[in-house]
């Protein structure tokens, strides 16, 4: 997590039947629909986030790749709306050790 944005990477994501579309030469109707799934989903993706983080979210993006089958999710904060609490608290402590 950078100060401002969040990339989350998540592997070996696709179900046997997205499998076989996509061995099938059909990965853009793969890619359009887990596109259409993962923006249905945003609020629930962004208040997950906020909750965890303290922070306000003002965008969410998804993409997907086929070789090697992996997506990003990636949110972004409010500048305006400084660190977290907890991550105030973690930079104050200093480095861990």
């Amino acid at each position: 997590m950078d100060r401002n944005y969040l990339t989350v990477y998540l592997e070996d994501i696709y179900m046997p039947a997205e499998r076989t579309l996509i061995e099938g030469g059909r990965d853009e109707q793969v890619k359009e629909t887990r596109q259409a799934f993962q923006m249905t989903m945003a609020p629930q993706f962004i208040n997950v986030a906020e909750e965890i983080t303290g922070r306000q979210v003002i965008a969410f993006m998804y993409q997907v790749h086929f070789d090697p089958d992996i997506a990003a999710a990636m949110f972004v904060f409010d500048p305006s709306d400084g660190e977290s609490e907890a991550s105030q608290e973690q930079a104050d402590a200093g480095p861990a050790g």
